[in-house]
């Protein structure tokens, strides 16, 4: 017996299972499948671009699925309503940024 065992212990052979593959991320392919719109196209690679509303499929994933983090850069802008909306959305411990000309 095992000079590390005390008596009574019985030892114990664990294996470790190999990570799975998923292969579409082996692929190239970087959208992933629970990020599906209705249509089959993807809805999370691609952020809007500035000054474009997301599409309203897009807003409702977010809705669904929150966020991991948050920035929001807004120079000449009333930027409360918008953190107030969003702020909620944001995911436990989530790191978030807010710039403003007068924000203090």
């Amino acid at each position: 017996m095992d000079e590390h065992l005390n008596q009574g212990d019985i030892p114990i052979d664990i294996e470790a299972p190999e990570p799975a593959k998923d292969e579409h991320l082996n692929q190239g392919d970087i959208s992933m499948p629970d990020c599906k719109g209705n249509n089959g196209n993807s809805i999370a690679p691609k952020a809007p671009r500035a000054g474009k509303a997301p599409s309203p499929e897009r807003m409702k994933y977010w809705g669904e699925h929150g966020f991991s983090s948050l920035i929001v850069a807004a120079p000449g802008h009333e930027v409360e309503s918008v953190v107030a909306d969003l702020l909620p959305l944001l995911s436990y411990s989530a790191p978030f940024a807010i710039y403003h000309r007068y924000l203090k």
